[in-house]
């Protein structure tokens, strides 16, 4: 049973990413992020698992990112409260994502939802402001997260 004090959210890896190194952030952001909101029971779900569990139902590969954004649990909760893309450094390269995580975070932005790019080296989470489309039609290079003005701080 979902309740307002329940959080939870969508952890936006790479596809390609191995299943140990998933399990692993999710457990440090669980646990992180229980600790930031701690009147909260926080969740972090990987899309592996989100995909594996609800894709079919949401309509596929192409509509299961949708799904992500704005789904709602039986009880009219959002099914996520916000989404978090790791990355290794954040900056104008390291915040680069394929075609359904920019679509995820544009949607949550756009919702009004949690956005952060959480920089795995210094245990950061900085705060997505927009994102940005590549030039191309390159699917795993689609666009980039916005979390500062190129060359300018924070």
């Amino acid at each position: 049973m979902s309740n307002d004090n329940d959080y939870r959210f969508f952890l936006a890896h790479d596809r390609k990413t191995e299943d140990e190194q998933i399990n692993e952030w999710r457990d440090s952001l669980t646990e992180s992020l229980g600790e930031a909101f701690p009147e909260h029971n926080v969740t972090v779900i990987a899309g592996r698992d989100d995909y594996l569990n609800r894709s079919k139902d949401a309509g596929g590969w192409k509509a299961w990112p949708q799904s992500v954004v704005t789904g709602c649990l039986w009880d009219g909760a959002p099914r996520f409260h916000g989404i978090i893309r790791p990355a290794q450094h954040v900056g104008v390269m390291d915040t680069v994502c394929g075609k359904p995580t920019y679509e995820m975070i544009e949607g949550f932005l756009r919702e009004g939802k949690t956005a952060w790019v959480w920089d795995r080296r210094t245990n950061v989470h900085h705060k997505a402001t927009g994102v940005a489309r590549l030039p191309g039609d390159d699917f795993k290079a689609w666009g980039r997260v916005v979390v500062r003005e190129e060359g300018g701080g924070e």
